[in-house]
């Protein structure tokens, strides 16, 4: 392989590795942001969006599925299976092929991706308690309405489960 076009073929492929990875990471960081902001939890949004909640569900699990396709992409770009891969697929072969590789581990790429892993664990449970507490409403639809801005209902059972679903959202972002 000509040495001018193997190390133009790394070089490349880093590149482009590298800016998936901060177009994922920003996007990551934009979704957070809109789940640290949703407001889903409160009389007004079940006045609004209740007893069915379409659009806050519809959010909160678009954010969920797309941050699972980030976590995904994200992962790739650090499996050794998907970087012989790659590597491979675009030519590189000997020491590019090794060049490519070592390079992919000397920006620690895999240490970012680890520290987002966690961060996004958290994020997603958030998201999942507040899906929770949603359905949870949705599902008893007939269990409870709002009077005099104060959530209510007839039965003790309902606002035992629901204030223990919502204190599941507390959760340290």
């Amino acid at each position: 392989q000509n040495g001018s076009i193997g190390t133009i073929s790394v070089g490349k492929l880093v590149k482009e590795d590298y800016k998936t990875y901060i177009e994922s990471v920003n996007k990551l960081r934009d979704n957070y942001e809109k789940l640290s902001q949703a407001k889903v939890i409160n009389l007004d949004n079940y006045q609004k969006d209740g007893p069915e909640f379409n659009e806050s569900l519809s959010t909160l699990n678009g954010i969920k599925e797309e941050n699972k396709q980030l976590i995904e992409t994200l992962s790739n770009l650090v499996d050794e299976t998907k970087i012989d891969e790659k590597a491979k697929s675009n030519g590189l072969e000997d020491r590019f092929f090794n060049l490519y590789k070592d390079i992919i581990s000397q920006i620690k790429l895999s240490e970012g991706v680890n520290t987002i892993k966690e961060a996004d664990a958290k994020y997603d449970s958030y998201n999942d308690s507040l899906i929770a507490v949603l359905t949870y409403m949705k599902d008893n639809a007939n269990e409870w309405f709002i009077e005099n801005n104060t959530l209510k209902s007839k039965s003790q059972t309902f606002i035992d489960e629901y204030n223990a679903l919502v204190q599941k959202t507390n959760i340290e972002l």
